[in-house]
């Protein structure tokens, strides 16, 4: 269990302090690169602990954020035109 001081971990990092905060650090850029105000909400939900980020990454909200972001990484998606 988090001391008051401690940040939570996050369910998926299974007790993995330094996995715990690399996640950290990947869903605060997510949350603060998103206008989606309901993803917002979600990810700072997993980041105080409310929520777990297992239940959160299969909901319709983190589907319909971050599963494009995942395309265009893998390359997946169209180039956007030059200029």
């Amino acid at each position: 269990m988090s001391s008051p001081r401690e940040e939570p971990m996050i369910d998926i990092a299974r007790g993995d302090p330094v996995r715990s905060r690399q996640l950290r650090a990947a869903l605060k850029t997510l949350r603060d690169r998103s206008n989606d105000r309901e993803f917002r909400r979600l990810v700072d939900d997993v980041l105080a602990g409310r929520r777990a980020l297992r239940d959160v990454a299969r909901t319709q909200t983190f589907d319909r954020v971050v599963t494009p972001l995942a395309h265009v990484r893998r390359g997946t998606r169209a180039a956007a035109p030059p200029g």
